[in-house]
């Protein structure tokens, strides 16, 4: 069930239109921006917190972070297993909250086992015993460091920073939905709204599959269940837009051209800031923006493009009449 073992990073930098004007004026001999580290590991399961799938490597890579992203599966599909055999998201944000918590707790353990021999004869270390013991007993309970009452106490702060408690960092819980959700909505997704609202959660929904998607636009978790299918606004310093009933994206994120060999990376920047995303959409009266098709018959087979009319034409091209349909899973 792990499509990794070994974390991967990625930097992101950070622009700032405040430096770029203060570089114009000081002409530094180097500009640097500041930048946004984001650590990807395989999915955690029950157990993980003792060692179950890898559990306790794919805990400790996530320690020195400071806010956890959650990406949750909200859709059905045959074809790929889920290590507890169904779909049920509500389900699978409990088993990781628990296995933070479970992390924590053993970590708190440790801790006290040390600070109950040194507060013998340390005052000091008497009061941290109080309050280790008693952050404890909030842990068992099965609630997470950041929900305990004293959490705004500069003692409490300083125990969770060294021990780097897991259940006290932010959350954000992200829906990964399918094709039928942008054009409809569906329950697990109601269901993750509710319970990111409830327990004031940030939360947001991503198709994966559509070019249109996190890395040009968005769905604030206020629209999650008012515009279910629509894939949202653009990020922040971006523009969407559509031309021909393309949906079309301007930014200084967009890449500079496709290349197919060594010499197409002399071509320089043919895109000049703007990306045809190969998606048909439309746009409502308050700017949210809707997929309802593609611009050319292309699928995507274990995340790569394949042209559907330029397989027919090759076929036919080989003296083979034929039809091409697909989907995502499968070539007919």
């Amino acid at each position: 069930p792990f499509c990794t073992i070994d974390q991967n990073i990625g930097s992101v930098i950070v622009p700032d239109k405040h430096i770029d004007k203060l570089a114009e004026m000081e002409k530094p001999k180097k500009i640097t921006f500041a930048t946004v580290d984001f650590v990807d590991i395989a999915g955690l399961v029950k157990g993980a917190s003792k060692g179950e799938g890898l559990g306790n490597q794919f805990l400790s890579n996530i320690r020195e972070v400071e806010v956890i992203l959650h990406m949750v599966r909200c859709f059905d599909d045959d074809n790929i297993q889920h290590v507890e055999n169904n779909v049920d998201p509500i389900r699978d944000i409990e088993i990781i909250e628990s296995e933070l918590i479970f992390a924590d707790i053993t970590q708190l353990e440790k801790k006290i086992q040390k600070l109950t021999r040194q507060a013998k004869a340390q005052k000091e270390a008497k009061n941290q015993l109080e309050i280790a013991q008693d952050l404890l007993n909030h842990l068992n309970e099965l609630n997470p460091a950041k929900t305990y009452p004293k959490i705004d106490n500069e003692d409490v702060k300083a125990l969770i920073k060294e021990l780097r408690l897991l259940s006290a960092k932010e959350v954000i819980y992200g829906a990964n939905v399918d094709e039928s959700c942008i054009v409809e909505g569906n329950s697990y997704v109601k269901a993750i709204y509710e319970y990111a609202k409830k327990n004031n959660i940030k939360f947001f929904v991503m198709y994966g599959q559509t070019e249109a998607t996190a890395r040009i636009s968005y769905l604030p978790s206020d629209f999650t269940l008012k515009k279910p299918s629509s894939i949202g606004i653009a990020i922040p310093n971006g523009e969407m837009f559509i031309q021909n009933d393309e949906i079309c994206y301007k930014g200084e994120n967009v890449m500079l051209g496709y290349a197919k060999g060594v010499k197409d990376l002399a071509k320089g920047d043919e895109l000049k800031g703007v990306l045809k995303t190969g998606d048909l959409g439309y746009q409502d009266e308050d700017g949210f923006f809707y997929v309802k098709g593609r611009a050319k018959r292309f699928i995507k087979i274990y995340g790569n493009r394949v042209n559907l009319d330029e397989i027919e034409e090759f076929l036919k091209n080989n003296n083979k009449n034929v039809i091409v349909l697909g989907e995502d899973n499968k070539i007919i």
